[in-house]
């Protein structure tokens, strides 16, 4: 069986075989037959490859190997298999990934992958002994750049007719479901993402204020100063202090 990768056991070589189905996520006439080739697909792991542990989220499927061969095995699985299904996948979007960490310090092609917009691999990590690298997931460059352009698509520096309380009661419920997703695992992955908010704050400031016209570092001077009286405004404004009650890439 595949290692947890918890602090304190036993560690050995871990694989993964990343596999991302064929089929997308089709219409909701078709979702019934989906759901029955799911169930079939979980049916037939637990039967025939019940020593690789796996999670699937619709038709992207993690399956845990102890060895590398065992990962390309179940990747091409045998023509001849038992039973009336079949189980195949898209090799160009499957791959086998090797968990390297501090304990794991082999080599191969794949070492990280992307799950549920979560970007796995090796990480800094905070143990007992000081820091070490740990297999882990933070936010994944593509969920970053989607989010990026979610905020870009709120178009704030053109609500100058609401104040700064207006537009927190309007992002914040959007911005928390981010944190609480992508913020289990290393905060300071989002740092970016509250810059790009502030960023965009302070071209608010500038267009709502004449003062403040053609003149950003002033303008973020008056928005440190809102944020200084008023930290819990934004709920990005918290991530940091947040992070501070956290090791790096605790859970």
């Amino acid at each position: 069986m595949a290692n947890n990768g918890e602090i304190g056991e036993p560690y050995e070589q871990r694989w993964i075989m990343r596999s991302a189905g064929r089929q997308g996520l089709v219409t909701a006439i078709l979702g019934s037959i989906n759901l029955f080739m799911h169930y079939a697909f979980d049916t037939w792991m637990v039967r025939e490859h019940s020593d690789c542990p796996f999670e699937r989220y619709a038709d992207d499927v993690v399956a845990h190997c102890t060895t590398e061969a065992r990962a390309r095995e179940l990747r091409v699985p045998s023509p001849t298999g038992s039973g009336p299904w079949v189980w195949s996948c898209t090799l160009r979007k499957t791959k086998v990934v090797y968990c390297k960490d501090a304990n794991r310090p082999g080599q191969s092609e794949h070492t990280s992958f992307d799950f549920l917009g979560y970007t796995f691999r090796g990480r800094l990590a905070r143990g007992r002994n000081g820091f070490f690298v740990n297999f882990l997931p933070a936010i994944s460059n593509q969920a970053k750049k989607a989010k990026g352009q979610q905020i870009r698509g709120w178009h704030l520096n053109r609500r100058t007719g609401t104040d700064l309380s207006g537009i927190a009661q309007a992002i914040n419920p959007q911005v928390r479901g981010w944190i609480n997703y992508y913020g289990v695992f290393y905060h300071s992955e989002l740092f970016s993402l509250a810059r790009r908010i502030d960023d965009h704050l302070v071209r608010w400031v500038m267009h709502k204020y004449k003062r403040f016209r053609h003149k950003p570092g002033q303008a973020y001077q008056a928005l440190a100063v809102v944020k200084h009286r008023q930290p819990t405004l934004f709920a990005h404004w918290q991530l940091v202090s947040i992070t501070r009650r956290r090791s790096v890439g605790a859970v």
